[in-house]
């Protein structure tokens, strides 16, 4: 099974960790360890070793430690498995783990951990930073996998970072094979828009696969900035929490993002999101010059409408799509080479009285609909039509603004067809 580590506290597992010469090493770990002392000083592992939980194995920071390990230089491999890493402290530098910058990391596995930050605790519970300063510097992250863990912190959930945004990824091979994040971005108000997301991979990282991830109760769902080639299979999200800042600003949770919106080189390019269920207090997708991203299939559900701009090829392939508020199902800003090709999107469950056309394009904007049915709230105006301009019947200017390059094909308003705009 592997060697046992004598001794409950972090000084046991440090002397042991520091004494291997065995590569793949691996150490049995049993019941709780005590990581409550020397609160400024985490466990660092820098071997290649295996640290393998049984019988219940939690690192406990209690209510003075919320750093317990910090990771980097690891040259071979390094497995943490069952284990729970749980804080009770209101602070803590980073997060509960953390792999920084000081050395390059290759072959990291989490499987079937737990991480648990103190819900008012303002930190991560889960951090990778990649990133530094200075020009050409900075550490190497490859092959990195979470399977089956579960992640709650009063900031995030996991956050996974470069930002050189210089084009040249620091961290490859990332995937997420059945991981939550539960209850995050709890700690402070006024920055609910920049925490609160489960799974936040931001700046220069490529080659990601998020496989059956859940995030419940956070503010952003899967947050993927400056990310290239990356999949998410099977999203489930559900969110319906909304944050006041201090300053009255009202901050709803968003299932996906694909972009801080800053700039081209900060998007998300050539990814797809496939199937899943997304239903949050606000959108259910936004993506600022995303290019080259498909979504396909799924059924999903926000308060506010999805929000798309300055993008190029953006697919929408039968996409089920809802919006419950009083704006747009969907909303396309000088987006180029759009395809909406099947699915339904409706606001037949709106509760408020519409400010805005289902669907709009503005007149930046190129690509093609088809095959879509559009459903919308008759209800809401005393049987009147669900739309913007009254009762006027489905015309290309009514729905889709003012631009003539994007062709309507197919299209089934409310179930009676409509002409096509060709």
């Amino acid at each position: 099974m592997g060697k046992p580590i004598a001794g409950r506290t972090k000084a046991a597992i440090q002397a042991a960790i520091d004494a291997s010469t065995t590569p793949g090493e691996r150490f049995v770990l049993v019941g709780e360890y005590d990581f409550s002392a020397d609160p400024d000083k985490p466990l660092v592992i820098q071997k290649n070793v295996e640290l393998i939980g049984t019988a219940g194995t939690v690192f406990t920071g209690k209510r003075s430690s919320g750093a317990l390990v910090k990771i980097h230089s690891i040259s071979k491999g390094l497995t943490l498995r069952n284990i729970t890493f749980v804080s009770q402290a209101l602070t803590s530098p980073t997060a509960l783990v953390y792999c920084n910058e000081e050395g390059d990391i290759n072959n990291l596995l989490f499987d079937t951990c737990t991480f648990i930050g103190h819900k008012n605790g303002n930190y991560n519970a889960v951090g990778m930073n990649a990133w530094s300063a200075v020009g050409n510097k900075g550490a190497r992250f490859t092959n990195i996998t979470f399977q089956h863990c579960t992640a709650s912190a009063g900031r995030m959930g996991y956050e996974l970072l470069s930002h050189k945004n210089d084009g040249d990824p620091r961290i490859t091979k990332l995937r997420f094979i059945n991981c939550r994040a539960e209850q995050c971005g709890t700690a402070i108000a006024d920055y609910a828009n920049t925490h609160g997301m489960g799974f936040s991979i931001s700046g220069d990282i490529a080659d990601v696969t998020l496989t059956n991830p859940v995030c419940i109760d956070t503010l952003l769902g899967i947050e993927l900035v400056g990310t290239r080639r990356f999949t998410v299979a099977n999203p489930r999200i559900s969110s319906q929490r909304v944050v006041k800042t201090t300053d009255n600003q009202l901050i709803r949770s968003t299932g996906i993002s694909l972009s801080d919106g800053g700039s081209r080189g900060q998007s998300a390019q050539d990814g797809r999101i496939t199937g899943g269920a997304i239903t949050v207090s606000g959108r259910v997708i936004n993506a600022f010059y995303a290019d080259a991203v498909t979504m396909a299939g799924g059924t999903h559900v926000g308060g506010q409408h999805a929000q798309l701009q300055h993008g190029t090829g953006l697919r929408f392939l039968n996409v089920n799509l809802e919006c419950t508020g009083s704006h747009y199902v969907a909303e396309f800003g000088d987006e180029r080479n759009v395809v909406i090709d099947g699915g339904n999107w409706s606001r037949k469950r709106a509760t408020a009285a519409p400010r805005y056309e289902p669907l709009s394009f503005d007149k930046s904007c190129s690509g093609t609909v088809r095959n879509l049915h559009i459903w919308t709230n008759k209800a809401i105006k005393n049987g009147q039509s669900d739309n913007y301009f009254g009762n006027e019947p489905f015309t290309k200017n009514y729905l889709y603004s003012a631009s003539p390059a994007v062709r309507w094909g197919n299209i089934v308003w409310n179930g009676a067809k409509q002409p096509d705009h060709l």
